[in-house]
Parts: structure tokens; C-alpha cells; sequence
């Protein structure tokens, strides 16, 4: 399964020192729900950059699928010697490309339907 490249629409807001980037992600081919089960990562795969969910809330699925599915807000379990990696790039540094070091802290959704 794979989504569009570009979201349906989107759209930032400021809130004091942080961009807030709200989007609609499709996927390239409807996808049954009956039976599925879906992992969802936001995150750069060039770099890190704090892509977050504060809470399940902020994640919006389609009627059909909230009210068919059960969905999952998991932390990132990231290592100290990972995180301590992470903190000592500077902004001009590329941390190794293998590393998919936005992966690394990105949240992850799970959508599991019946």
C-alpha cells in the first residue's frame, strides 16, 4: 500500500514557536478496511524534524473507518545513545542516510479493522 505524493490538501498554522502542518494523506488505491491492519510514520526521511501527534485526537479518519476500526497513538522508543546521536548533529550535518534517522522518533499509528 502506498500513499498519493503529494496530500489531497493541506495547510500551516503558527502556534508561538512552532509550525503546525495539517494534511490529507490518500492512498494511491482504495484500500478494503474489512480485516486490515495499518501502521502510519510521519517523518523526513532526510533529517529529523519534530513531527507529533499531541494526542489520538488530532488524528481524523474517515467516519467509515472510526466508526468500524480501532486506532492506536504509540510513542517512538528511541535509545539514549540514539537520542544523544541526534542531539549532537548540528543543523549542517547529514546524519547517515542507512540510519532513517526521522524514523527513528516518529509516533506511530496503528489502525486495526475488524
Amino acid at each position: 500500500m502506498s500513499f498519493k505524493r503529494i496530500p489531497d490538501s493541506y495547510h500551516l498554522e503558527k502556534d508561538g514557536f512552532s509550525l503546525v502542518f495539517f494534511f490529507t494523506a490518500s492512498f494511491m488505491q482504495p484500500l478494503p478496511i474489512a480485516g486490515s491492519h495499518v501502521e502510519i510514520q510521519t517523518y523526513d526521511p532526510t533529517f529529523y524534524v519534530s513531527m507529533t501527534y499531541q494526542n489520538k485526537q488530532q488524528i481524523n479518519l474517515p467516519l467509515d473507518i472510526a466508526a468500524n476500526c480501532q486506532m492506536e497513538l504509540q510513542e517512538a522508543n528511541v535509545t539514549d545513545s540514539m537520542r544523544a546521536y541526534a542531539f549532537s548533529l548540528d543543523k549542517s550535518d547529514n546524519p547517515e542516510e542507512d540510519l532513517a534517522l526521522g524514523k527513528q522518533f516518529a509516533q506511530r499509528v496503528d489502525i486495526q479493522c475488524p
